[in-house]
C-alpha cells in the first residue's frame, strides 16, 4: 500500500517538475515586444528577408512604402527619426536606394548598425548599352553595377546569410535561434534555383523584353537575353528610336509576350504590344508590395514563383 502510494506521489512530482521545466522553457524563448531587436531596411526584398531570419526576435519597418517605387523614393522627416531609432540598417546600394547613402554617415554615429547587402555578392557591371538612350537621363547619372541582385535566388541566400551573421552580432544569445531561421529559408531558396533551372533549359525562344533591365542577374543565372524599354531605371524615357528598334525585333524574332510591371505605369509596354500583336504580361521586379498583392497574400518567394511560370509561358518553354 506504502508502496504504491510512495510510486504515485513520485509520478505527480515527476510531472509538475515537467511542467515547470516546459513553462520556463516556453519564458526563455519568448521575447517580448519591447525586447525585440529594431530592424530597419530600405524597401522590401531586403525587409522580407530580414523578417524570415530575424522572425520572433526582430521587429521589422520597410521604410519605402508598400505601393511607392524605390529608384524615386525619398524618406520623410519621420522616416530619419525610425531609422534613428533602429538596432539595424540594411540597405541594397548602387543606386536603387540611393538615399540610404546620404543619411549612412549620420547613422552610423548615432549607434546604428549599417550594413550595405550588396558587399555579401558578386555585381555585375551596368553595362553601357542599358545607360544610353534615354531622353530624360544623362547615362552618367547611372551606377557602376546593377542593383538589382534579390531577384537571383542564390544571390538572395547570400543576402540572407550576411543578415543571419548581422543579427548575431547584434544578438548573439539568438544566434541558435537566427541560424535556425535561416536554414529554413537557405532551403527554400535553392530550391527555387533549382525549379528555375529546370523550368528554364528547355525553351522555343530565350529572347525576353522587360519594362526596365531589372532581370540581369535572372538573364545571366538562366541564360536569358534581355531587352528593356527604358534602361536601368523604370523612369527612364526611351527615344523613339529605341521604340521602333524594339518592335522590329518583336516581329522579327516571334516574341510573344511584352513584360510590364506592378509599379510602374504599363503605357508603353501595352504600346509595344499592340503596334506588334503581342500580349503583355506581368513579369514582376519585387521592389515592393501592391495593395492587391497583400490582400492576396503575396510574398517575394511567391511572386518569385509567379514570374517562372510567366517566363515559362512566354518563351514557350517544355
Amino acid at each position: 500500500m506504502y508502496k504504491k502510494i510512495t510510486i504515485i506521489i513520485v509520478i505527480i512530482l515527476g510531472l509538475a517538475l515537467a511542467a515547470v521545466f516546459a513553462s520556463r522553457s516556453k519564458v526563455n524563448n519568448f521575447v517580448p515586444k519591447s525586447a525585440k531587436i529594431s530592424v530597419t531596411a530600405s524597401f522590401y526584398p531586403l525587409a522580407y528577408f530580414a523578417e524570415q531570419v530575424g522572425g520572433d526576435r526582430v521587429s521589422i519597418q520597410s521604410i519605402t512604402p508598400n505601393g511607392t517605387e524605390p529608384h524615386d523614393f525619398e524618406p520623410t522627416p519621420q522616416d530619419i527619426i525610425t531609422l534613428r531609432s533602429s538596432r539595424v540598417f540594411f540597405y541594397n546600394g548602387n543606386g536603387v536606394d540611393a538615399w540610404a547613402d546620404r543619411v549612412q554617415p549620420e547613422l552610423i554615429v548615432g549607434g546604428v548598425k549599417v550594413v550595405a547587402v550588396s558587399d555579401a555578392v558578386s555585381l555585375m557591371p551596368t553595362p553601357v548599352e542599358q545607360m544610353v538612350d534615354d531622353e530624360r537621363e544623362d547615362k552618367r547619372i547611372f551606377n557602376q553595377f546593377d542593383p538589382h541582385i534579390w531577384l537571383d535566388p542564390i544571390r538572395a541566400r547570400q543576402i540572407a546569410e550576411l543578415i543571419r551573421d548581422t543579427l548575431i552580432v547584434v544578438d548573439p544569445s539568438g544566434a541558435d535561434y537566427y541560424r535556425g531561421q535561416f536554414s529554413d529559408l537557405s532551403g527554400r531558396l535553392t530550391a527555387l534555383d533549382t525549379d528555375y533551372t529546370k523550368s528554364l533549359a528547355s525553351c522555343a525562344t530565350r529572347d525576353v523584353i522587360v519594362s526596365h533591365y531589372a532581370f540581369n542577374y535572372v538573364a545571366e543565372r538562366y541564360n536569358l537575353k534581355l531587352y528593356a524599354i527604358a534602361g536601368m531605371s523604370p523612369e527612364a524615357e526611351p527615344s523613339a528610336k529605341h521604340l521602333a528598334e524594339l518592335t522590329r525585333l518583336v516581329k522579327e524574332k516571334n516574341i510573344t509576350t511584352i513584360f510590364f510591371e506592378t509599379l510602374v505605369s504599363p503605357r508603353l509596354a501595352e504600346t509595344l504590344a499592340k503596334e506588334t500583336g503581342a500580349v503583355t504580361n506581368v513579369l514582376n521586379p519585387i521592389e515592393g508590395l501592391t495593395s492587391e498583392d497583400l490582400s492576396a497574400g503575396k510574398n517575394y518567394e511567391t511572386i518569385m514563383r509567379d514570374n517562372l511560370s510567366a517566363l515559362t509561358t512566354a518563351m514557350l518553354c517544355q
